[in-house]
């Protein structure tokens, strides 16, 4: 809540500060992150495998183009961040700051595009 309302306000810095001392980071600067390959584009958001901290994980970018989209991503990193379920999966970090909106997710050992593309229910080029 209190990102947001510096955000709104335009204060950046009162919102990296903010974003630095959450749970988890959210303030992440694409220095910190690595796209290495796309793997989904969709109509809100695209998948991409890339690097953080040394380790492979999942970014989620989001197409945010109003501010209904701004506040659905803040849902998002509001609910993931909060659920403490085996099912659900934390994020690592997010840059939830302008010009980049993204979510880092830790890579999963078998995911389900392993098991379409790999094991044989669909064959792709990823």
């Amino acid at each position: 809540v209190g990102i947001q309302n510096a955000i709104k306000c335009r204060a950046f810095a009162e919102a990296i500060e903010i974003g630095s001392t959450s749970e988890i980071p959210l303030n992440l600067s694409s220095s910190e992150v690595r796209r290495i390959k796309q793997i989904f584009e969709g109509s809100e958001s695209s998948i991409w495998i890339s690097s953080y901290k040394e380790q492979e994980v999942i970014m989620k970018k989001s197409k945010i183009t109003t501010s209904d989209d701004l506040e659905r991503f803040k849902k998002e990193i509001l609910i993931l961040s909060s659920i403490n379920h085996p099912n659900i999966i934390r994020p690592l970090g997010a840059s939830a700051l302008p010009p980049d909106y993204y979510l880092i997710l830790p890579k999963g050992i078998a995911s389900l595009h392993t098991y379409v593309h790999e094991y044989g229910l669909l064959k792709s080029n990823f």
